[in-house]
């Protein structure tokens, strides 16, 4: 047992003897981890479309716009020959040209402001915009005194009107009390018993005379005693009167007309049967007084009423006024300031995006107007004209079919991920499996179907070249020996830039919808957003934004290890 238990020790000191050095030959064969980079430079860049199609037959070339519009000029008939880029059919126009010209003019004022704020302002500039500032604090001074004025005529016109609603609510009242005595007399002769017609009309008089004249259970009065009374409106008009007050005044006017209804409704209540002809005509004369004094009151209430909410409008326009003024005060002290203090860096860099936004406009509208021109995209024979002239068509309908001069045509189906870089008239090359990849043909895109054809799962649209001019004896024998149904390998020139600033795709990182770049900066990782443009097709990706020439770019991280044990 003791033998054992010192094999076993003898076993963990040798172990331990042989496993130290090693993980210290390990722990000293690890380094730091080494970068590729790649620095940061200007080049051309291509874009290219790679696919492949199968030569055809040509027969015909159907066309169409890709814009609906209506047919403006048809410049070719059925059976008259054509060469390329010849004018086939124009659509009207004259609203694009428009736009067109305002967007020039648009951008002429803004590459005119760009350059002024560039320059600076001038001295005359600067004396013109304190002329704007003195003249606005005039047209300020102006309106304040305007907005006084205005507002001492509405008080004015108001004032009137209350003067007028004065005499006109004593002479309402004297014509109410009137009436109130004719009712009275009436009362006495024909309707002073205990009886429910006299109690009625007692009633209805005693709520008249209360609340024209105050006073209480004043219902069979007699006028010696009404003509004593001096409380109900007739007071509140004499307290009006002696205030001045203006909503004192308009209450005590309503007050009045509704006294002289209660009035009316008192003398309503006398039966006419009981009365002799002459009481009926004074009790009618009565009545008719009181409606005609009612009336008067609702109309000076509307004139108040109405005059109240000119006043208002004519004040508000008047104080908006005012504040107009002091904004254009505001803005032209701050257009002073900003003049003798010069464009800010912020300022020039915002103008030159509306120039560029101006421009990206102009181009669009130029590249719509070209849309409303249809051109023929090989030489050859007009075999069919679908519409005629003033006549709307629709988007990719065919209106023009053409039979080429060239015997062959390529058809191939481009997939979405990069139809949107192929367009009409685009420049390919071409070589057929047939005469091997030194044999290369020219060619051109003359057509792109706009309904897609899933194939496999993806959807792809049916892009057709056709081959140029063949130059060169022996690419035209190639060419007189090509059938249809041979494979064509086609690269398709689908963008190129000049003198941009490019990096590797590679070293790009992507997160959260941004691009950015890691740059080697005194042996530290710094990351720096970016903005970037055309991809090539050698690996390249445009950068517009973020780096600069000379910046060294990190590609990759790669970690190296020494030599050790058992490391080879």
């Amino acid at each position: 047992m003791k033998k054992d238990m010192k094999k076993i020790i003898t076993i963990l000191i040798i172990g331990i003897a042989i496993a130290g050095p090693i993980f210290l030959l390990l722990k000293k064969g690890k380094t730091q981890p080494t970068y590729e980079t790649f620095i940061a430079k200007k080049t051309t860049l291509t874009q290219e479309i790679e696919a492949t199609g199968e030569v055809k037959a040509e027969t015909v070339l159907d066309l169409a716009f890709e814009r609906a519009g209506k047919i403006k000029k048809i410049y070719v008939k059925e059976g008259q020959t054509t060469k390329e880029g010849d004018i086939l059919i124009s659509l009207e126009n004259d609203d694009l040209k428009a736009q067109l010209n305002q967007a020039k003019a648009d951008l002429d004022f803004q590459e005119a402001k760009l350059k002024e704020l560039e320059r600076g302002a001038r001295e005359e500039e600067i004396e013109i915009s304190q002329q704007k500032v003195e003249n606005a604090k005039n047209s300020l001074k102006d309106t304040e005194i305007n907005l006084e004025k205005t507002k001492e005529n509405a008080q004015s016109a108001l004032e009137k009107l209350c003067q007028e609603s004065l005499s006109l609510m004593e002479n309402a009242v004297n014509v109410g009390q009137s009436a109130l005595y004719a009712l009275t007399d009436i009362q006495y002769a024909h309707f002073n018993s205990q009886d429910q017609e006299s109690e009625e009309i007692a009633e209805a008089k005693r709520l008249a005379v209360s609340t024209l004249l105050g006073g209480e259970n004043t219902g069979r009065w007699t006028n010696d005693y009404l003509a004593k009374l001096s409380g109900g409106v007739k007071g509140e008009i004499e307290k009006a009167k002696e205030s001045q007050d203006q909503k004192a005044i308009e209450l005590a006017l309503k007050d009045v007309k509704e006294a002289l209804e209660k009035v009316k409704a008192a003398l309503e209540k006398i039966p006419l049967s009981k009365l002799t002809s002459a009481e009926k005509t004074n009790l009618s004369t009565e009545k008719t007084s009181v409606l005609s004094e009612a009336l008067s009151l609702s109309t000076k209430i509307g004139q108040i009423e109405l005059q109240k909410t000119t006043n208002q409008k004519n004040i508000s326009q008047a104080e908006s006024q005012v504040r107009e003024a002091k904004n254009a005060l505001t803005l032209a002290e701050k257009e002073l300031a900003l003049k003798k203090a010069g464009p800010t860096k912020e300022e020039i860099k915002a103008q030159k995006a509306q120039v560029e936004r101006t421009k990206s406009n102009t181009n669009y509208l130029k590249t719509q107007i070209g849309k409303t021109k249809l051109l023929s995209p090989v030489s050859g024979l007009i075999s069919r004209i679908e519409p005629e002239e003033g006549e709307t068509v629709l988007a990719n309908q065919i209106v023009v079919s053409i039979i080429s001069q060239n015997k062959f045509k390529i058809e191939a189906n481009i997939p979405e991920t990069d139809i949107s870089e192929v367009k009409a008239r685009k420049e390919a090359k071409v070589t057929l499996d047939a005469f091997g990849e030194n044999t290369v043909f020219l060619a051109k895109v003359v057509k792109i179907e706009p309904t897609a054809k899933i194939i496999e799962g993806i959807a792809t649209y049916k892009t057709t070249l056709e081959f140029e001019e063949i130059k060169g004896k022996s690419l035209r024998e190639k060419f007189n020996q090509i059938k249809p149904g041979m494979t064509a390998n086609i690269t398709i020139l689908a963008s190129k830039k000049e003198n941009v600033l490019a990096i590797p795709r590679r070293a790009l990182v992507s997160k959260d919808d941004k691009k950015s770049v890691r740059i080697l900066q005194d042996g530290k990782i710094k990351e720096f957003e970016v903005s970037v443009g055309l991809r090539s097709s050698d690996g390249l990706i445009e950068i517009k934004k973020g780096l600069k020439e000379g910046d060294e770019v990190l590609v990759s991280e790669i970690e190296k290890k020494k030599k050790g044990f058992f490391f080879h």
